[in-house]
């Protein structure tokens, strides 16, 4: 999810703003090994953010897709948003971000997706298992975000570290976090979890159009547009071209992104690469997973 910012009884996404309502969550705290804590809501056995309002995510399941929806999920920090922006210029053909919060399902009101113009391009972090029935009833085409589990620990981290936010202010080491990253006791309990719920989910459901997209080569611009051309043929045919100038042009559009992610990897992977090295498990805990 992108970076929010809070404000007193509100917090903005991309500019847009959202009302805090913690209305019949239940709350739990998860304790790292150094004593330091924070909040989620606890909601079908599954650790998520407060931000999300239980009355919203009681509707994911029972949302009426529609058969040409293009479904956009991943866990948290794997790329869902970057994703969800180029498929957006594909299909609209047009090289201009989107100015709302994502369609994220577990922010927008249901009926705030239901009125957006077909095709539409839904954006969610939840399991598949606990996605929109429809998408397995009318095989809706699914995007599968991937991502590096280490890359996605740091990146999730240093979104919530020393920060307000409505789960409290983490203030705990990655070394602290990252072992309630790898005993699941993060968001979407896990990206281990995550995966093996999406592994599971395609096997009992082998008729469903799906890419996976893994985030690493999003880094490589030319390539992501390349193959999310590739995958949107397969989806829509009539509406994607070889669109030539404007595929560059949204290139251009994420070149200074790119610049900016590489940059920033490349330093704070200096100073935290001992960190993962004394967590071999995480690399035999991908290993495992990444037959999704």
């Amino acid at each position: 999810m992108a970076e929010a910012k809070r404000e007193e009884g509100m917090y903005t996404i991309d500019e847009q703003k959202f009302d805090m309502d913690f209305t019949g969550q239940h709350i739990v705290t998860v304790t790292d090994r150094s004593g330091h804590s924070m909040k989620y809501q606890l909601f079908r056995g599954v650790h998520l953010i407060p931000m999300y309002k239980v009355e919203i995510l009681q509707q994911i399941q029972g949302f009426c897709m529609r058969s040409d929806d293009i479904y956009i999920t991943g866990f948290p920090r794997t790329g869902t948003n970057w994703t969800f922006e180029m498929t957006s210029m594909l299909l609209n053909g047009k090289a201009e971000t989107i100015q709302r919060a994502k369609d994220l399902m577990e922010l927008t009101p249901p009926v705030e997706l239901a009125q957006r113009p077909s095709p539409r391009v839904i954006n969610a972090h939840t399991k598949m298992s606990h996605s929109p029935d429809d998408v397995a009833t009318l095989k809706c085409k699914v995007i599968f975000t991937l991502r590096d589990p280490k890359d996605a620990a740091l990146s999730l981290y240093k979104l919530i570290h020393d920060r307000p936010m409505p789960y409290g202010r983490y203030q705990g080491s990655f070394g602290d976090y990252l072992h309630l990253y790898l005993d699941g006791k993060v968001e979407n309990n896990g990206i281990f979890e995550h995966w093996r719920d999406a592994e599971d989910f395609f096997s009992n459901h082998p008729d469903i159009p799906v890419h996976f997209q893994c985030y690493e080569d999003a880094m490589k611009v030319g390539r992501f547009v390349d193959e999310m051309i590739i995958a949107l043929k397969q989806f829509y045919l009539h509406l994607v071209k070889a669109y030539g100038c404007f595929c560059c042009r949204i290139i251009k559009a994420f070149s200074f992104i790119r610049f900016i992610l590489l940059l920033l990897t490349s330093n704070i992977c200096a100073n935290i690469q001992c960190q993962f090295n004394a967590y071999p498990c995480v690399c035999a805990c991908a290993c495992a997973c990444m037959s999704v």
